[in-house]
């Protein structure tokens, strides 16, 4: 069930806020993700969420779908994989057209056990001194 909007906006001719935009939003599974397109399909985004978890994810879309969101949809992957990554933003901009707002709210925690992190990772450190 999608949450009630708790800040009444007015909305006038001129006020599109996201109407029309598709919004990219990583971590839509859950938290700050799942609000985050439940607010943006509310102020009238087309959301396309990637998430890891399949489950989760689909049936964010399809809540998003029963509220009466625009088409939302929903790709599976890893934030960290830079394939997935691009697989989801191929599928994405061949179904939507474009994306116009992206929203990074995956949550990641990686803990390295050397004093360097391979390149992939997207950052590296040196020994203390």
């Amino acid at each position: 069930m999608l949450l009630p909007d708790r800040v009444p906006r007015t909305r006038t001719e001129d006020d599109v806020l996201l109407d029309g935009r598709v919004a990219f939003v990583t971590g839509v599974g859950s938290g700050i993700g799942r609000a985050v397109a439940e607010r943006f399909a509310r102020e009238g985004a087309r959301i396309a969420g990637f998430d890891r978890a399949r489950a989760a994810g689909e049936e964010v879309r399809a809540a998003l779908e029963a509220a009466g969101a625009d088409r939302p949809l929903f790709v599976d992957g890893d934030v960290r994989s830079p394939d997935d990554v691009e697989r989801a933003v191929a599928a994405v901009a061949a179904e939507a057209g474009r994306i116009d707002v992206l929203v990074t709210s995956a949550g990641v925690r990686e803990i390295a056990t050397s004093t360097r992190c391979p390149p992939t990772s997207g950052r590296t450190s040196s020994p203390s001194t």
